[in-house]
């Protein structure tokens, strides 16, 4: 590997921090919500259930069975619900971290030409995102800027 190419790799899981930790941090309450959520309407519809099998209970079977078999199913469905709801947490935060690379990336990519353009580090060239990033629209108005004040030619080249 060159040695330009290493330095220009990203070592940052968070181009933007401030920006991609507000995205994250909305998908871990959602995620939160969900699971508080499916815990309350699971135990509210569990007790309901509960109080209908001992009203219905027969004769022959002994209140303190019942409840012990109540009991048991309680906490195997609050185990499912747990386990079900840290997934849930897991996959949308996933989903926040990617989502926020794709909306982070173009800016933080645009942000660091401008900056080694104006500090002389580089010369002026075309904006190009990632295949899949966001704002790719914003890349080519800039490029359209850039040609209508002279820094670049059309196709992208800087003027002779």
């Amino acid at each position: 590997m060159h040695q330009s190419a290493r330095k220009n790799r990203r070592r940052d899981v968070l181009s933007l921090p401030p920006a991609q930790l507000r995205i994250i941090l909305v998908f871990a309450v959602f995620a939160m919500l969900y699971a508080a959520l499916n815990i309350y309407i699971s135990t509210n519809a569990f007790t309901k259930l509960a109080e209908a099998a001992w009203n219905l209970a027969q004769p022959g079977v002994a209140q303190r069975d019942l409840q012990i078999a109540v009991d048991q199913h309680r906490e195997t469905l609050h185990l499912q619900l747990a386990v079900f709801s840290f997934l849930s947490f897991c996959m949308l935060c996933l989903a926040g971290v990617l989502l926020s690379h794709r909306l982070g990336g173009p800016v933080f990519h645009l942000k660091k030409y401008m900056q080694e353009t104006i500090a002389g580090g580089t010369q002026p060239r075309a904006v190009t995102f990632r295949k899949k990033d966001f704002f790719h629209d914003l890349a080519d108005q800039f490029n359209r800027f850039q040609e209508h004040f002279g820094i670049l030619k059309r196709g992208g080249k800087p003027p002779s």
